[in-house]
Protein backbone atom coordinates (compact mmCIF):
# COMPACT_ATOMS: atom_id res chain seq x y z
CA UNK A 1 0.00 0.00 0.00
CA UNK A 2 2.49 2.39 0.60
CA UNK A 3 4.24 1.69 -2.74
CA UNK A 4 0.79 2.82 -4.47
CA UNK A 5 0.54 5.59 -2.23
CA UNK A 6 4.20 6.30 -3.30
CA UNK A 7 2.90 6.21 -7.10
CA UNK A 8 0.23 8.31 -6.99
CA UNK A 9 2.83 11.22 -6.34
CA UNK A 10 4.21 10.48 -9.19
CA UNK A 11 2.48 11.77 -13.18
CA UNK A 12 1.50 9.34 -15.57
CA UNK A 13 -0.68 5.78 -15.81
CA UNK A 14 -0.42 2.56 -15.01
CA UNK A 15 -2.81 -0.34 -16.35
CA UNK A 16 -1.87 -3.97 -14.79
CA UNK A 17 -3.73 -7.55 -15.90
CA UNK A 18 -1.76 -10.29 -14.30
CA UNK A 19 -3.70 -13.12 -14.19
CA UNK A 20 -7.47 -13.94 -14.83
CA UNK A 21 -9.42 -11.73 -12.42
CA UNK A 22 -6.21 -9.49 -11.19
CA UNK A 23 -6.53 -5.91 -13.13
CA UNK A 24 -5.49 -2.26 -11.87
CA UNK A 25 -4.38 1.09 -12.77
CA UNK A 26 -2.91 3.71 -11.35
CA UNK A 27 -1.69 3.90 -7.66
CA UNK A 28 -3.62 0.50 -7.07
CA UNK A 29 -1.75 -1.06 -9.88
CA UNK A 30 1.46 -0.50 -8.38
CA UNK A 31 0.67 -2.09 -5.04
CA UNK A 32 -0.57 -4.58 -6.93
CA UNK A 33 2.56 -5.00 -8.30
CA UNK A 34 4.41 -5.18 -5.14
CA UNK A 35 2.11 -7.35 -3.32
CA UNK A 36 2.05 -10.12 -6.38
CA UNK A 37 5.64 -10.30 -7.14
CA UNK A 38 7.29 -9.60 -3.94
CA UNK A 39 4.88 -11.79 -1.49
CA UNK A 40 7.49 -14.77 -1.91
CA UNK A 41 10.92 -12.05 -1.17
CA UNK A 42 9.41 -10.34 1.71
CA UNK A 43 8.97 -12.96 3.77
CA UNK A 44 10.32 -12.85 7.35
CA UNK A 45 13.07 -15.74 8.75
CA UNK A 46 10.73 -18.50 9.11
CA UNK A 47 10.15 -19.20 13.30
CA UNK A 48 11.80 -22.15 13.05
CA UNK A 49 15.14 -19.65 12.22
CA UNK A 50 14.51 -17.51 15.27
CA UNK A 51 17.02 -17.31 17.92
CA UNK A 52 15.38 -17.56 21.30
CA UNK A 53 17.79 -16.14 24.40
CA UNK A 54 17.82 -15.80 27.82
CA UNK A 55 15.77 -19.56 28.51
CA UNK A 56 15.91 -21.06 31.59
CA UNK A 57 14.26 -23.82 33.19
CA UNK A 58 14.24 -25.24 37.03
CA UNK A 59 14.07 -29.35 37.88
CA UNK A 60 11.53 -30.12 39.50
CA UNK A 61 10.19 -33.76 40.06
CA UNK A 62 6.19 -34.92 39.34
CA UNK A 63 5.59 -33.63 42.77
CA UNK A 64 6.80 -30.24 42.47
CA UNK A 65 10.27 -31.10 44.62
CA UNK A 66 13.59 -29.53 43.46
CA UNK A 67 15.81 -32.79 41.78
CA UNK A 68 18.88 -33.38 43.85
CA UNK A 69 21.06 -30.50 43.42
CA UNK A 70 23.73 -33.52 43.66
CA UNK A 71 22.47 -34.80 40.50
CA UNK A 72 24.33 -35.51 37.13
CA UNK A 73 22.14 -33.91 34.41
CA UNK A 74 22.48 -34.01 30.74
CA UNK A 75 20.94 -32.19 28.70
CA UNK A 76 19.83 -33.39 25.46
CA UNK A 77 19.04 -30.65 22.53
CA UNK A 78 17.07 -32.08 18.83
CA UNK A 79 18.59 -35.90 20.68
CA UNK A 80 21.94 -34.80 20.52
CA UNK A 81 24.08 -34.22 23.99
CA UNK A 82 24.41 -30.12 24.34
CA UNK A 83 25.80 -31.16 27.94
CA UNK A 84 26.72 -33.04 31.13
CA UNK A 85 27.40 -31.68 34.31
CA UNK A 86 28.80 -34.21 36.88
CA UNK A 87 27.25 -34.16 40.50
CA UNK A 88 28.94 -34.45 43.38
CA UNK A 89 28.69 -38.31 43.50
CA UNK A 90 30.04 -40.12 40.52
CA UNK A 91 33.04 -40.83 38.63
CA UNK A 92 32.14 -40.58 35.08
CA UNK A 93 29.45 -40.30 32.41
CA UNK A 94 27.07 -43.37 32.41
CA UNK A 95 25.47 -42.78 29.10
CA UNK A 96 27.71 -42.42 26.02
CA UNK A 97 26.07 -39.96 23.18
CA UNK A 98 29.48 -41.24 20.35
CA UNK A 99 28.75 -39.17 17.58
CA UNK A 100 25.40 -37.73 18.75
CA UNK A 101 27.50 -35.29 21.22
CA UNK A 102 28.19 -31.55 20.61
CA UNK A 103 30.81 -31.83 22.63
CA UNK A 104 29.77 -29.22 24.58
CA UNK A 105 29.55 -26.53 21.71
CA UNK A 106 26.24 -25.62 22.71
CA UNK A 107 25.63 -22.67 25.46
CA UNK A 108 24.46 -24.67 28.23
CA UNK A 109 25.18 -23.65 32.06
CA UNK A 110 23.95 -25.73 35.24
CA UNK A 111 22.95 -23.67 38.73
CA UNK A 112 22.79 -25.95 41.81
CA UNK A 113 21.45 -24.79 45.00
CA UNK A 114 19.25 -25.94 47.85
CA UNK A 115 16.52 -25.02 45.92
CA UNK A 116 17.43 -27.54 43.28
CA UNK A 117 19.15 -27.24 39.54
CA UNK A 118 18.52 -24.38 37.14
CA UNK A 119 19.29 -25.38 33.67
CA UNK A 120 20.54 -21.82 31.79
CA UNK A 121 20.37 -21.98 27.76
CA UNK A 122 22.59 -20.06 25.58
CA UNK A 123 21.03 -18.83 21.82
CA UNK A 124 18.40 -21.61 21.03
CA UNK A 125 16.60 -21.76 17.41
CA UNK A 126 13.00 -21.51 18.38
CA UNK A 127 11.26 -25.13 17.74
CA UNK A 128 14.33 -26.88 19.13
CA UNK A 129 13.72 -29.60 21.46
CA UNK A 130 15.12 -30.09 24.89
CA UNK A 131 15.09 -32.93 27.41
CA UNK A 132 17.07 -32.87 30.80
CA UNK A 133 17.99 -36.27 31.74
CA UNK A 134 19.26 -36.51 35.62
CA UNK A 135 20.69 -39.67 37.53
CA UNK A 136 20.38 -38.65 41.48
CA UNK A 137 23.04 -40.06 44.06
CA UNK A 138 21.09 -42.85 44.98
CA UNK A 139 21.14 -43.92 40.97
CA UNK A 140 17.57 -43.14 40.22
CA UNK A 141 17.16 -41.89 36.33
CA UNK A 142 14.84 -39.33 35.56
CA UNK A 143 13.62 -37.46 32.24
CA UNK A 144 12.02 -34.86 31.45
CA UNK A 145 8.87 -33.70 29.91
CA UNK A 146 9.85 -32.86 26.09
CA UNK A 147 9.99 -28.66 25.96
CA UNK A 148 9.83 -27.02 22.75
CA UNK A 149 11.48 -23.98 22.77
CA UNK A 150 10.98 -21.03 23.91
CA UNK A 151 7.75 -22.44 26.05
CA UNK A 152 7.00 -24.38 29.09
CA UNK A 153 9.01 -25.40 32.33
CA UNK A 154 10.50 -29.21 32.63
CA UNK A 155 8.75 -31.79 35.15
CA UNK A 156 10.85 -34.60 35.58
CA UNK A 157 9.72 -38.50 35.35
CA UNK A 158 11.32 -41.35 36.68
CA UNK A 159 12.67 -43.81 33.95
CA UNK A 160 14.85 -46.52 33.90
CA UNK A 161 18.56 -45.89 32.49
CA UNK A 162 17.71 -48.69 28.74
CA UNK A 163 14.91 -46.08 28.15
CA UNK A 164 16.96 -43.41 28.23
CA UNK A 165 20.09 -45.49 26.31
CA UNK A 166 16.98 -47.02 23.82
CA UNK A 167 15.25 -43.27 23.24
CA UNK A 168 18.69 -41.09 22.69
CA UNK A 169 21.87 -43.06 22.85
CA UNK A 170 21.08 -45.92 20.45
CA UNK A 171 18.95 -42.95 18.64
CA UNK A 172 15.54 -44.67 18.33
Amino acid sequence: MAAGGVAALIPGAINVNLAPGIRAGGAIAVAVLVFYFGKDRAKTNPPDNTIVQGLSSHLDDPHGSPINPASDVYVVIDSKLATYFKGGFSSSEDLDFGPKDWQGTKKVDLQRGSGGIQVLYGPLVQGAMINVISKDPSGNWSISNDMRVPEGELTMTNIPVDVIKTRFVNGQ
